[in-house]
């Protein structure tokens, strides 16, 4: 599922979320662009908030997880803010972050 990102004041799209659903793993992976001008303001911490709520009491999803290229600040900060866990860098050099079900309930 992709969505869009706008300023709700003005309809401006700024960027894209996408929410990727594995059902097979009872997991999702989330991805995010946003217009450079855009970036840094909370618009894409807010959208990541809203994909949680869905996923971890709509869907019941177990784990949701986000990876970025390692050298991206911008976008490690988001994980960092929204209290996913570090997994480490894959193959190709993503940062990986997860957050489980359980831990995004405490933090309720």
């Amino acid at each position: 599922m992709k969505y869009a990102i706008a300023d709700l004041k003005t309809d401006e799209l700024m960027g894209t979320i996408d929410f990727r659903y594995h059902s097979d793993q009872n997991d999702a992976e989330i991805g995010y662009v946003l217009a450079p001008q855009q970036r840094g303001d909370g618009y894409v911490s807010e959208a990541v908030k809203v994909l949680l709520h869905i996923g971890f009491t709509e869907l019941a999803i177990n784990v949701i997880w986000i990876g970025h290229d390692q050298d991206n600040v911008r976008s490690r900060r988001v994980p960092q803010r929204l209290g996913f866990h570090s997994e480490g860098v894959d193959s190709q050099g993503h940062q990986i972050w997860t957050l489980t079900k359980n831990q995004y309930l405490a933090m309720q």
